[in-house]
């Protein structure tokens, strides 16, 4: 089937604008992302540096009170730091606030060197051994289309891990776990936008391009018509709009011009071959 060329100028058109609103919309999404996710990155650390001053309070003030491990063997070592961290209040408040106040905080837990869970803002957690998680940090530094695979996947929970030491020596961690849900009902409306931005984009083009198209291929069908006219034989006057493409000073009215000319010289040979046999008819009935 052949294409006609405003159908061809109104498709590239549309392409060209698509590519660039695609482009466009690509690096803003991009962004959006990283942003959110960034976002997400510093609320989780916000919530484990609060965990952490919390439990560091605790523990001092556990001191202060003449508590402390049984022996310096690290499993006393470790219980005493999980029961004091279990009855402080203010440490188990911090973690259930930190769960209830923050829709995208998943989980909130101390973990010792092995990770084993110490306290948990999930009940089942403390005694078993957490399950390492990918990074927040990892999923904002990914490509779009890992992140849009992580967000409108299905859900999952990302990590941030804080240390968690005693004194100068490491003892655990502070891993908040942040939920996907979160992060794709802040991401979605800017993917919206951007859909809409394109879609609409794609319609204004498509409507201009036809547009301009016709007005720019106008003459062209102008000239099509003269050139049927010569071709049926026509050689008279022109028409008004082929008139108007002669005078035409661009590319089209040189075309018009010069098949113009190429009329007028038919006109002019049909015209002497008429007269050069009538003359010769004259001569035959002379004769």
């Amino acid at each position: 089937m052949q294409v006609r060329l405003t159908t061809k100028f109104t498709l590239t058109a549309a392409l060209l604008v698509l590519a660039v609103a695609a482009l466009l919309s690509t690096i803003y999404l991009s962004t959006l992302a990283r942003m959110v996710i960034r976002q997400a990155d510093d609320l989780a650390r916000f919530v484990a540096q609060q965990t952490f001053f919390q439990a560091q309070q605790a523990l001092q003030e556990a001191a202060r009170q003449g508590s402390g491990p049984g022996s310096a063997s690290p499993e006393d070592v470790r219980e005493y730091v999980r029961r004091t961290l279990d009855e402080n209040e203010g440490v188990t408040r911090q973690v259930e606030a930190a769960v209830s106040y923050s829709p995208g905080i998943y989980e909130v837990s101390i973990v010792d060197r092995d990770g084993t869970v110490l306290i948990s803002s999930d009940s089942s957690l403390p005694g078993r051994q957490a399950a390492r998680r990918m990074r927040l940090e990892y999923l904002a530094g990914s490509n779009l289309l890992e992140q849009l695979r992580a967000l409108y996947g299905p859900q999952q929970v990302f990590e941030y891990s804080y240390p968690f030491n005693l004194g100068d020596d490491a003892f655990g961690e502070i891993r908040v776990g942040y939920s996907t849900t979160l992060l794709r009902s802040e991401f979605s409306p800017g993917l919206q936008s951007a859909g809409m931005l394109v879609l609409g984009a794609v319609l204004i083009s498509t409507l201009l391009g036809a547009l301009v198209s016709r007005v720019a291929l106008a003459p062209l069908q102008r000239i099509t018509v003269q050139l049927d006219r010569i071709a049926a034989g026509q050689f008279e006057a022109e028409s008004a709009a082929a008139s108007a493409v002669v005078r035409r000073s661009d590319e089209f009215g040189q075309v018009s011009t010069k098949i113009s000319q190429i009329g007028q010289q038919l006109r002019s040979r049909e015209e002497m071959g008429l007269e050069l046999l009538l003359r010769s008819r004259r001569e035959e009935n002379e004769r």
